[in-house]
Formats: structure tokens, C-alpha cells, sequence
């Protein structure tokens, strides 16, 4: 069996279809804006060209006054120069990039190095992103985000950079401009030391039904009425591909998987040898061919054990304007649902019928524990991964048992000794299930169709089943 472990991450795995030999017309990105920010000159680097943005067409005519250009006070040898050898900084006001381009989809890439510049506290460093009405960042610390961002990568087997990139897709419409605005929240301060914006094709993400995620029939629409972020770009065995051998010139780059496999079985990496029949359906800018001729198999072992990536993310806002209130933002309407015990309201209603609501409970408190502000309040990923190990072991238990199934609101069966389940916060979710963590259980009496040697004989295994 085949399993996924990944909060509120969508992994679609693309695949060319070889039911015909129609070749797919060829795509080169039509518009690219490369801008380093706080720097007066132009440098190429990896086949981009990056112009700085002192005096430039995008920045507002008060800039001298609303913002000021620095360099930071020492350099990390490995940290590439351009973009990163000069900044912006926003003190004051709000500061907004504006970009002429055409109706359409585009990537909006903010490149970020955390580090001092100007003399100024790093500890006051907090602020806004936003785009054409869309909420990218909110009370955003990029140096909290470079430290989360470190420990995965040196987690995971990768050298560990301080710079990094935010990588957003936005719809453009009758605007036909794309706005980037930064703000600071209150007595703090703003900085950015790169922006990319880059073209796609009109039906890659946006308003297409094909690719579609394996084993569905129908794709996950994404309407022009929605911003994403790209949180991961994985390819399956084999290398990792750099931005710049994206022929498409979209400058995307796909990370290898198997540092992020969990437990001891990674599958097998077959390498298929000849070239990809690309189609209408799959056409050749989905992803470069070494994507689709390297893949992790389990071959005929499939029902042995499971192949598990785990993908920590940081948690940030997924803003869609559009909707009521209190489901504008995605984390903020999956805690207000935890909140109230109506978590079924925001899980596909395909699975409303037959996930258990024990299951479900459990779900919700360990993505809500995800959530909370701070990062010290999070759990580590070993905690996670016990926390949905539980969950898949609720609902195989569940569907064995005879007997009703236990509401949302009732108190949980699996709880550790000299515990109660306190959650009436979202500061409280973990107070019950953290026992989890440490492989034990005691059974309330009354439920006696539940065994703690059932619940926790695969947990304490990580290999695998």
C-alpha cells in the first residue's frame, strides 16, 4: 500500500499518458522580470539577467523617502551573490513593486537572505506580503522561516542555506499588472532581496482538468479566483534538477525524494531508458523527461509495507478572498472547525461517509497543533508522523470494531495515564494526544473493543508494515 503522509500538501505526480503519439506544441515563457532589489546594477547569473531596482520602472516615485537600499553586514560563502549581496528595507509605510504584464497566470518568486542589515535588530524583522488582493505573507519573519527552513534541509541529508525563496502562483486578470506590496507590521521592518516573475501556460494549474493526481479521475481545479504556494517541486529517484535546465524558461527546479522517505524501506528506482511520448494531455512543459523516466517503486512487495514521505511545512496563510469570513483563511477555518467540532465540514465529502470521527478528531488536533504561532509550540515531525500513525490506527480499529462509533465531541478512547483531553483551544489541542509520543496507552473500561497492543504494534515500527 502505497501512503502519503502530508499535511495540507497537495503531491501530484504527473503521468504521460502512452495511449497516443500526438506531440504537445512546445512552450517558452513569454514574460520574465528578474529584480534585484536594493542594487543599482544588472548581473547574469544561470541564464538569468538581474537588474537592479534603484531608479527602475518598478518601484514607486517616492522610494528614496519610503525605503533605502543595504548590504548585509557579513556573507555566507555559500549564499550565491545575486540576488542576495543587496537589499530593500521598508520601515515606514507600505511599499508596493507594480509589473506590466499580460492577463494570465505567472510565478512569483521573493527571494529572501536573512540577515543584518543597517545595523537593525533581526528580532524586529515582521511583516506583510501581498499581491493583486491576495495574502502571500502575514506578520511574516523571514528569519524564522530560514531557521525552519535550515533544520529540514540538514533533517533531510542537504547542506543548509540561510537564503531561500517563496514561491507563489497568481492569476492575473484585467489589470494586467502584477503588484507585489510589503508592510511592516508595527514597529518592525521590511526587506526583500529579489523578485521573479515568470509566465506559464494558461491551463498548467489554473482552470485545467488535466494532469491529474494518481489514482483520480478528476484533477483538483484551481479557479482564477485562487493564489497558491509551492511548497515542494519532488522528483522520484534519481538527481535533483536545477531551475536552469528548465528548457520551458520557467525556471522551475524539482528536489530529489529520498531524504524526505520515512523509515527503512525507499522502494526500488527503475530508470525508464526511452524517450517520453509527451501528448495534449501531458504536455512536454509539465515537467522536464527525466521527471517522468525515473520513478520509486515498490514493485512486487507492494503489500509489504508502505512507502512514506514525510514533508514538514511551515504553517502560513492560504487566503481565497472570495469566501465567507471565517474560510477566507484555510488554517484559520480548519482551527475554527476544530474549535466548534465540525471538522466535517472541511474534509472532502467523499470522505464525510467513512472516516471515523475519532479518526477525524485525531487528524484535526495534530494539524492544528501544527498551526500554533510559534514554532517552539509545534511538534517536531517525529511527533506528527506518531500523531498520524494514530489516526490511520483509529480508523482501521474502528472499522473493525462492532459498535456505534464515537461523535466528534465525545472524549477520546486512546489516552495516557493521569491525562484528560482539555481541548477547548486551539493552544490545547496536543494536551490529550501527546501520549502518543511515547508509545503507551491506557483504555477507558468502557471500551474494551479497543486494544492498545492493536493501536501501537505498527507505530513503535517505522520500517514499515
Amino acid at each position: 500500500m502505497l501512503t502519503f503522509r502530508l499535511p495540507f500538501f497537495y503531491l501530484l505526480l504527473l503521468l504521460a499518458a502512452t495511449t497516443t503519439t500526438t506531440i504537445a506544441q512546445a512552450y517558452n515563457a513569454t514574460e520574465h522580470f528578474f529584480l534585484d532589489c536594493g542594487s543599482s546594477s544588472s548581473n547574469t547569473i544561470n541564464g538569468r539577467t538581474w537588474d537592479g531596482d534603484e531608479n527602475s520602472k518598478f518601484v514607486p516615485s517616492n522610494f528614496i523617502t519610503t525605503s533605502f537600499s543595504s548590504k548585509p553586514n557579513s556573507e555566507d560563502p555559500p549564499v550565491p551573490e545575486t540576488p542576495y549581496s543587496s537589499a530593500r528595507i521598508f520601515s515606514a509605510s507600505s511599499f508596493t513593486y507594480t509589473f506590466p504584464v499580460s492577463e494570465g497566470p505567472k510565478f512569483l518568486r521573493l527571494h529572501f537572505y536573512p540577515a543584518t542589515y543597517a545595523g537593525r535588530n533581526q528580532d524586529q524583522s515582521y511583516f506583510s506580503v501581498s499581491s493583486n488582493g491576495y495574502s502571500l505573507l502575514t506578520n511574516f519573519s523571514a528569519f524564522l522561516a530560514s531557521s525552519f527552513l535550515e533544520k529540514i534541509r540538514k533533517d533531510a541529508g542537504f547542506s543548509a542555506l540561510p537564503n531561500f525563496v517563496k514561491e507563489f502562483i497568481i492569476y492575473v486578470k484585467d489589470t494586467q499588472s502584477v503588484n507585489v506590496t510589503f508592510t511592516p507590521s508595527p514597529n518592525s521592518y521590511a526587506f526583500i532581496n529579489g523578485i521573479e516573475i515568470v509566465s506559464m501556460p494558461q491551463n498548467l494549474y489554473f482552470n485545467s482538468k488535466d494532469p491529474k493526481s494518481v489514482g483520480m479521475t478528476n484533477g483538483p481545479v484551481v479557479t482564477n479566483h485562487m493564489a497558491l504556494e509551492n511548497i515542494y517541486r519532488l522528483k522520484m529517484g534519481g538527481r535533483s534538477i536545477p531551475a536552469n535546465e528548465d528548457t520551458t524558461g520557467m525556471y522551475r527546479s524539482w528536489e530529489k525524494d529520498d531524504s524526505y522517505i520515512y523509515g527503512a524501506a525507499i522502494g526500488l528506482t527503475p530508470v525508464y531508458q526511452k524517450p517520453i511520448p509527451y501528448t495534449t494531455e501531458t504536455p512536454n512543459y509539465t515537467a522536464p523527461e527525466e521527471v517522468y523516466q525515473n520513478q520509486r517503486s515498490m514493485g512486487k512487495l507492494s503489500d509489504s509495507y508502505n512507502l512514506t514521505w514525510i514533508l514538514p511545512v511551515d504553517s502560513g496563510p492560504v487566503v481565497i478572498p472570495v469566501l465567507p469570513k471565517e474560510q477566507v483563511s484555510l488554517a484559520g477555518w480548519g482551527k475554527y472547525c476544530h474549535r466548534k467540532g465540525t471538522m466535517s465540514e472541511i474534509i472532502d465529502p467523499k470522505l464525510t461517509s467513512v472516516i471515523a470521527p475519532e479518526c477525524l478528531k485525531q487528524f484535526g488536533e495534530v494539524a492544528v497543533s501544527c498551526l500554533k504561532e510559534h514554532g517552539v509550540e509545534r511538534p517536531s515531525m517525529e511527533e506528527v508522523v506518531w500523531g498520524l500513525e494514530f489516526a490511520l490506527n483509529l480508523q482501521e480499529d474502528a472499522e473493525t470494531t462492532v459498535g456505534e462509533p464515537m461523535s466528534e465531541n465525545q472524549e477520546p478512547r486512546f489516552l495516557m495515564e493521569g491525562e484528560t483531553m482539555t481541548t477547548t483551544t486551539d493552544d490545547d489541542v496536543f494536551s490529550g494526544s501527546s501520549g502518543i509520543r511515547y508509545g503507551t496507552s491506557s483504555i477507558s473500561s468502557s471500551n474494551d473493543g479497543f486494544k492498545s497492543e492493536t493501536v501501537f504494534s505498527e507505530i513503535l515500527k517505522p520500517a514499515g508494515r
